[in-house]
């Protein structure tokens, strides 16, 4: 039905252009909609990965904490050292 036709778009979508992480977390919404909670984590994972601070990455992480992963943080600036 709809959802393969969701997912079929979708992953269209990423052959085109691998990169956008927008694509990764909506493959992952159609997945976890379709009972693959274990596929819709690997996209939610792949969405952190390509880019773990944007709002997809930060909603990918979301998600992943609500199907039970824990999600570290990501990175923070260098701590400032003192002056010697």
């Amino acid at each position: 039905g709809r959802l393969k036709e969701a997912e079929d778009a979708v992953r269209f979508a990423i052959s085109l252009e691998p990169s956008q992480e927008p694509a990764y977390y909506h493959l992952g919404l159609v997945l976890a909609a379709s009972g693959r909670g274990e596929e819709a984590k690997m996209a939610y994972r792949q969405t952190r990965q390509i880019a773990p601070e944007s709002p997809f990455g930060q909603a990918a992480a979301a998600r992943l904490r609500d199907l039970g992963e824990a999600v570290p943080a990501p990175p923070g600036p260098e701590p400032k050292r003192a002056p010697k």
